[in-house]
């Protein structure tokens, strides 16, 4: 099973991709590099999602970057299910909808966090 957890900015990725943008262009045609980051970003979870059987995400709001070791692991709910209730349902499912677990574990994301933003 694979799953990831992304908030709908990540400040520490959009550092990264803007950096990889100025040495190994095009990447996105937005010159917004927040912007373009989240528009890849997204069409990269949809491609996981439809190629991998046993992947799902969790899309939070926010721009903070990682959750594993952090307070928020508890306190997160942004995305219409705690986290740690995610990270649970996964553990219980033990390899995705249908897997050998029981428990249902779907994809979840903050409501407004599947619409990428327009390119200005």
């Amino acid at each position: 099973m694979l799953s990831q957890f992304t908030t709908v900015f990540d400040g520490v990725q959009i550092g990264f991709y803007g950096v990889m943008k100025q040495f190994y262009p095009p990447g996105g045609p937005c010159p917004d590099v927040a912007i373009d980051w989240n528009q890849q970003m997204l069409e990269a979870l949809g491609d996981y999602d439809t190629e991998v059987d046993n992947f799902r995400f969790y899309l939070a709001e926010g721009t903070y970057h990682t959750i594993m070791r952090s307070p928020l692991f508890y306190t997160e709910a942004s995305a219409t299910i705690p986290y740690s209730q995610w990270v649970a349902a996964m553990l219980r499912n033990r390899g995705g909808t249908g897997g050998s677990g029981g428990g249902a574990w779907r994809d979840a994301a903050c409501p407004a966090c599947l619409v990428s933003p327009p390119c200005n």
